[in-house]
């Protein structure tokens, strides 16, 4: 996780000097490294990685659809605000 974190860090404080500010694959990075740093708490902290398949699909699985409609409304119908 601290790997990851140092990443976002990194490439957060990049972003304004090469112009990389509001850019979708920023935006979409970002997502991705963070819903890779909530899998491994979940995994590690959470004790999930002991649990048999279908348990973690019974407890994964409303989350990975709650995201994947978050992640949607953020960027298809996040753009008409602006």
């Amino acid at each position: 996780m601290l790997a990851i974190t140092v990443i976002e860090l990194v490439i957060g404080s990049m972003a304004p000097s090469y112009g990389w500010s509001g850019t979708l694959w920023l935006k979409c990075l970002f997502i991705g490294l963070t819903i890779l740093k909530a899998g491994f708490i979940v995994m590690a902290f959470m004790h999930l990685g002991h649990e048999t398949t279908f348990m973690k699909y019974v407890i994964l699985l409303p989350y990975i659809l709650f995201i994947s409609y978050a992640i949607f409304i953020i960027l298809d119908e996040g753009i008409y605000s602006g």
